[in-house]
């Protein structure tokens, strides 16, 4: 998303134990749990490198009041898949931006979808084609993801794992991008 908006970045993992976090945060809000994810990652990354300017995003699926994780095999995709088919539920993503180990800025935006009524069959052979085992909710809305949906109200850019525009205004406020 950061490359198609012209953006060049260095990618660095920050090896955070996500589970944890959610662990000790499980009576807080589903914003405030992706926000202090994402902000944890960039607050490591941004201790190695004070002098950039690190984004850390995170994402959290919400269905029936709890967090979906990343199902991590195949039949646990299939079974979120259908347990989701024909309802409703929301992707949370969130940003914080750091530079010189301080938090400059943060946001998070909330997208609602609508999957489809599916058939297991169905349901199979997109696990199939996408393989989304490492993806929140299950399915990869940037590949063939999309066509499991019949309602989405929000942002693609929140469903794909970041709300790209407030982190871009943020940008531009702070002069990390220009227009010149």
């Amino acid at each position: 998303m950061l490359k198609d908006a012209g953006l060049s970045f260095k990618k660095i993992i920050s090896d955070i134990d996500e589970f944890k976090i959610k662990k000790n945060l499980k009576k807080e809000s589903f914003p405030i749990i992706a926000l202090k994810i994402a902000e944890e990652k960039a607050k490591i990354v941004s201790s190695k490198f004070p002098k950039s300017f690190v984004i850390g995003a995170d994402q959290v699926c919400v269905f029936n009041r709890k967090i979906v994780n990343k199902p991590g095999d195949i039949s646990k995709a299939i079974q979120q898949l259908k347990k989701m088919q024909g309802k409703e539920h929301c992707q949370i993503s969130a940003f914080c931006l750091y530079h010189n180990n301080s938090l400059v800025a943060k946001a998070y935006d909330k997208t609602f979808l609508t999957m489809r009524k599916l058939s297991t069959d169905r349901i199979k052979k997109y696990v199939e084609t996408d393989n989304p085992i490492a993806s929140c909710g299950s399915y990869k809305y940037e590949e063939n993801g999309y066509l499991l949906f019949s309602k989405v109200k929000g942002s693609v850019d929140t469903i794909k794992g970041l709300p790209l525009l407030p982190l871009l205004n943020i940008l531009f406020k702070e002069k990390v991008i220009s227009y010149d």
